[in-house]
């Protein structure tokens, strides 16, 4: 059987050297394609995401975004309640609605 090694890295594999297997380097144009195709796609999730946030965040009314804020923060509920002067099922609301419009799923 023969198991052949491709690295787009110049250093050999230690498992490779030890058992003196072939290892083949890509093409410089090869592996340099590679690495940037990955960077484009990091690069567009990253503004896909952005852009998800930004278009799901429009939809978000102000008491959400106070009560959220709050809570982000790591403040209690009832002190949330307590500094908005709302009721803890208002607050709950507010909670629920936020994270069903930015599509955020808690298991």
């Amino acid at each position: 059987m023969t198991v052949l090694f491709c690295s787009t890295s110049p250093p050999v594999p230690v498992s490779a050297r030890e058992r003196q297997l072939p290892v083949v380097q890509p093409p410089s144009s090869l592996s340099g394609g590679i690495g940037r195709s990955a960077a484009k796609r990091a690069a567009r999730a990253e503004q896909y995401q952005l852009y998800r946030v930004r278009l799901l965040s429009g939809r978000i009314t102000p008491r959400e975004r106070e009560v959220m804020a709050l809570v982000v923060t790591g403040m209690a509920n009832k002190r949330t309640v307590d500094k908005l002067g709302i009721s803890e099922k208002s607050n709950r609301i507010h909670r629920v609605r936020f994270m069903d419009k930015m599509q955020i799923r808690v298991r």
